[in-house]
């Protein structure tokens, strides 16, 4: 039994009122589980994608086993597959290495997603991970300065979201 599998299972159990998952790897939106999820009537139309970075060579030293390409694809499919879909997301800023052009892919990323929300945060080394043995080389005010853009676009994603409901 896989993912897609499962999901059908609980949406077949009586009682089960609402489906939710939170924060599938990218990797795992296989088809089978878009499907799985478009045909349950009981999984919520939200999911939480983390997508940490729009930047390819962020995303490879993060190890993250994807590309900002196969990302763009994987929500064109959950959209296509299901139109009201809520798609929210992790950012993280100033990884180790990131340049200006870094954080440009990442809010063109953003620009091109429209993401319902959300979550973002300044990278900060974490004891046992591969990320806490590289050199955090860029400064504390860089990232500052790079999350508030991220949160200022965030914000205007929203109002325009917000404004095109209310029309």
């Amino acid at each position: 039994m896989d993912f897609a599998d499962l999901l059908r299972a609980v949406d077949a159990v009586e009682g089960v009122e609402r489906i939710r998952f939170m924060s599938p790897h990218p990797r795992h939106m296989r088809d089978r589980v878009i499907a799985a999820m478009k045909e349950s009537s009981k999984v919520c139309r939200h999911i939480h994608l983390p997508v940490q970075s729009g930047s390819n060579s962020v995303l490879e030293r993060m190890q993250r086993l994807y590309t900002r390409e196969n990302y763009q694809a994987i929500v064109q499919k959950l959209r296509a597959a299901m139109p009201t879909l809520m798609i929210t997301t992790d950012v993280i800023v100033g990884y180790p290495g990131e340049t200006e052009a870094d954080l440009l892919d990442t809010l063109r990323l953003m620009d091109e997603v429209r993401f319902d929300g959300l979550f973002a945060f300044k990278f900060s080394p974490r004891p046992g991970t591969a990320a806490a043995q590289v050199s955090d080389d860029v400064p504390t005010g860089v990232k500052e300065r790079r999350l508030q853009q991220v949160l200022t676009l965030n914000k205007q994603i929203q109002r325009g979201k917000s404004k095109a409901v209310a029309v």
